[in-house]
């Protein structure tokens, strides 16, 4: 009787696995953004009490924050994706766990940033997002205030 047995991850080929390399092309890469997400995080930290008093503060918190979460975003699935597809492999633990450590980091620095956007006047944000410099903002800031009651 023949006894059918499940390959480890390590045993399936190459193409029948998924290509990360959309994400980043290696771990060192992938490293970089974790060192960019405190970066960005620490510049951010630095604005902090600075935005209502003049646009370029204020853009340039919001370009530093975008910039972050998009970072952050592409290094966690990255990580997520690892240990989905083995659980058991330490290293790909081991990397969630650094992302997880690094993006509480970044969070707690960086939780200033929403309060004191919403500190800011109805009719200032009314007028900053009819600016061109913030259009990329607009929709952000829109709900941002939008949900600023609750």
């Amino acid at each position: 009787m023949k006894t059918n047995t499940i390959p480890t991850r390590k045993e399936v080929p190459a193409e029948h696995t998924w290509d990360l390399t959309s994400l980043y092309e290696n771990d060192s890469q992938w490293e970089q953004a974790l060192e960019e997400i405190a970066i960005l995080a620490r510049k951010l930290l630095e604005l902090k009490g600075s935005l209502a008093n003049d646009t370029k503060n204020l853009l340039q918190a919001l370009q530093i924050n975008a910039e972050m979460e998009q970072i952050s975003e592409l290094a966690g699935n990255y990580a997520f994706l690892l240990t989905a597809q083995d659980a058991g492999d330490s290293d790909s633990q081991n990397k969630m766990g650094r992302y997880m450590m690094t993006a509480s980091q970044a969070e707690a620095e960086t939780s200033f940033f929403v309060p004191e956007l919403q500190t800011l006047s109805d009719s200032y944000i009314e007028k900053i997002v009819t600016l061109p410099e913030f259009s990329d903002y607009t929709i952000f800031l829109q709900k941002l205030f939008r949900l600023k009651p609750y």
